[in-house]
């Protein structure tokens, strides 16, 4: 009979664990589409404002002209 105790208690502690990280694992994942959803108002990533594209610009013409010298 104490056996039977025994066995109980210990499924009843995977159990427990398993909803524990069933939980984590369903908090970890409503933060990830949280942030996805939180940065979807801002610009995408493939638009530069002017003042970037046009320093972009220089340091792309500066590296041609130092390869050229090479």
């Amino acid at each position: 009979m104490a056996a039977r105790a025994k066995r109980r208690s210990r499924t009843t502690r995977g159990r427990s664990r398993r909803w524990l990280l069933l939980g984590a694992g369903a908090a970890i994942g409503a933060g990830a589409v949280w942030l996805l959803v939180r940065d979807a108002g801002q610009r995408p990533w493939s638009e530069i404002d002017p003042g970037s594209r046009a320093e972009l610009e220089r340091v792309l013409e500066r590296a041609d002209r130092e390869e050229g010298l090479r």
